[in-house]
């Protein structure tokens, strides 16, 4: 192609690949990078649609990243707006995916679904897809075009796809060079955990030490009590009550030094009494009763109003942990919180199921929304005798935490920002055999190491984007269509290109088609798609009883993600 571009042009071309080049150095962030690109496409370019968007060949799936600030509502119109997913389908978009750039001069003439909506609704004649390359990969596409017809001179188009192979390498550094600041975030936090689990070591040695001394000076007093006790039957009332307070103190010091003892173990020298076993819940809920003087009537002297928020998983499996240390365990947490709040505040005391990352255990989480800890006294706050509330604090709450969790096989966790809060999260284990049938079965589902091929269709775009949201956030490979004419041509299309659909999730009632027609189509094509109707009309469909082979499972709208994510998860266990 010979290049007749005008020197005038070519010193604006070169302005505009400088400006870009300077916002894309600018730029933190990928999202930020799009974003810059965009704006300043559509502006110097005189564009009336520019587009950005990111690709991901392992689903064949579009996200767009950025777009025009002319742009943003025709693209949203189209259901193509940010953060939106878009099939890599159609015949431009295929083309464009394979690394060659599509220029359509006149989309009333020649047109893929996207160009024909962009015709329809946006009146956009020329338009240029231009493919973001790395060698052989493609990164993304960006989409430029005009209501003019034969808008894009030959030079503009030279200089587009030049420009798309200057913003693709740029893209990949970008990105690479995130990846190497996110590993290098990783690796200095892995240091500080080495350092901190040395720093515990050292000190867990003083503590067997210490624990050693006081047990030897507690032993007299604790025989000689319990035998006055036992034999002097001469003792008032009033002197006996006195004795057995004094044996109870003993006893206590006598836990606590033991436990100081143990947290000089190393975590595989320590037993876990799998005999002893407490309800979460209950320790909780005790431990408020036994800190509300605390949190409530002293803190209301203080001209403080402190707000405590239990919000407890029900049904939940017996933690391995003897229940008083659980409740000393929580107490200490929550005091911990209610000094942290000096001028008032809210505190959030949560338990849970944990995570697949923590299987088999209980989360327990008190956080609260007061002064915080910097990043030095976050990183020594659960090391004996380290406080962060100066003369009023021993250092031994969080250290105690540490240590019974320790001890329990557990884990313990702490996140605090200065001036914004802190969250301590501890996760306990539990014996699996002692979960509801329900429960053993979704934590058997959350196993799961399939990935799914789900067709989404729903005729509301907002309850679409989110159901494909929580699903794409589990691995899964998911299209999201909000017309049930479409989704069986793409269903169809699927199956064709070997490449089938294994679940399809469609709301009941829309206007092309409703759902369980669209779910009889499926199964006669494939009957071994399992389908799940999302209705807003669930409870209702369920308990009339929905009379359709077709539909393998009704859910009622609003869905929490936590239920759907479990559905999904038996249905890949099972496909």
């Amino acid at each position: 192609m010979q290049n007749t571009t005008p020197p005038n042009k070519q010193l604006r071309q070169l302005r505009l690949l400088q400006q870009i080049t300077r916002a894309v150095a600018e730029q933190s962030s990928l999202d930020d990078i799009y974003d810059a690109v965009a704006r300043r496409l559509e502006h110097d370019m005189a564009l009336d649609f520019c587009l950005l968007a990111s690709y991901n060949a392992g689903n064949n799936m579009l996200t767009p990243r950025a777009v025009g600030p002319n742009t943003e509502t025709l693209a949203n119109l189209l259901h193509i707006g940010i953060g939106s997913q878009v099939s890599g389908y159609g015949v431009n978009l295929e083309k464009a995916l394979a690394g060659i750039t599509v220029h359509q001069p006149d989309l009333s003439v020649e047109r893929g679904p996207i160009g024909a909506a962009m015709h329809t609704h946006g009146q956009l004649h020329s338009l240029i897809i231009c493919p973001l390359k790395k060698t052989d990969s493609v990164l993304g596409i960006l989409v430029l075009a005009r209501r003019q017809k034969n808008s894009f001179s030959d030079d503009e188009l030279e200089f587009i796809v030049q420009l798309g192979e200057h913003l693709a390498l740029a893209l990949s550094q970008t990105a690479l060079l995130l990846e190497l600041q996110e590993a290098n975030a990783r690796l200095k936090h892995t240091q500080a955990l080495v350092l901190q689990q040395e720093r515990l070591r050292a000190l867990a040695g003083m503590a067997a030490g210490i624990a050693h001394d006081i047990n030897n000076a507690i032993s007299p007093a604790s025989v000689y009590v319990d035998t006055v006790l036992m034999n002097e039957h001469g003792l008032s009332e009033r002197g006996k009550k006195q004795l057995e307070m004094v044996q109870t103190a003993i006893d206590d010091v006598a836990n606590t030094v033991t436990r100081m003892g143990q947290f000089a173990r190393n975590r595989d020298e320590q037993p876990i009494h799998t005999d002893k076993v407490c309800d979460a819940n209950t320790c909780c809920v005790q431990a408020l009763e036994f800190t509300k003087p605390r949190w409530q009537a002293q803190a209301l002297r203080e001209g403080r109003l402190i707000d405590i928020k239990p919000d407890l998983m029900d049904d939940l499996p017996l933690v391995k942990l003897d229940a008083s240390e659980l409740r000393e365990t929580i107490t200490n947490l929550l005091f911990n919180a209610v000094d942290a709040l000096p001028d008032g505040g809210s505190i959030v005391l949560r338990t849970s199921l944990a995570g697949v990352d923590y299987e088999n255990h209980v989360l327990i989480e008190v956080q609260d929304n007061g002064t915080g800890m910097d990043a030095l006294t976050l990183g020594k706050c659960m090391e004996p005798f380290v406080s962060s509330k100066g003369s009023r604090g021993s250092g031994l709450g969080l250290s105690m935490v540490y240590g019974c969790v320790q001890r329990a096989g557990g884990h313990t966790t702490i996140e605090s920002t200065l001036g914004r809060g802190t969250c301590v999260q501890i996760y306990l284990p539990f014996e699996p055999n002692s979960l509801a049938p329900e429960q053993q079965a979704q934590l058997t589902a959350a196993k799961h190491t399939r990935v799914l091929n789900i067709l989404v269709v729903d005729d509301e775009q907002r309850v679409l984007e989110s159901t494909a949201d929580v699903l794409i956030s589990t691995g899964h490979r998911v299209v999201a269509i909000t017309s049930a004419v479409k989704a069986l041509s793409y269903f169809e299309d699927a199956i064709q290109k070997n490449n089938p659909f294994d679940l399809l999730i469609t709301d009941l009632g829309m206007s092309e088609m409703d759902g369980q027609d669209l779910a009889r189509r499926v199964k006669s094509m494939r009957p071994s798609t399992s389908i799940i109707l999302l209705t807003g009309w669930g409870q209702q469909v369920k308990e009339d009883g929905l009379k359709d082979d077709a539909v393998d499972l009704v859910l009622a709208k609003p869905i929490k993600a936590r239920e759907l994510i479990h559905h999904v998860n038996i249905a890949a266990s099972n496909a």
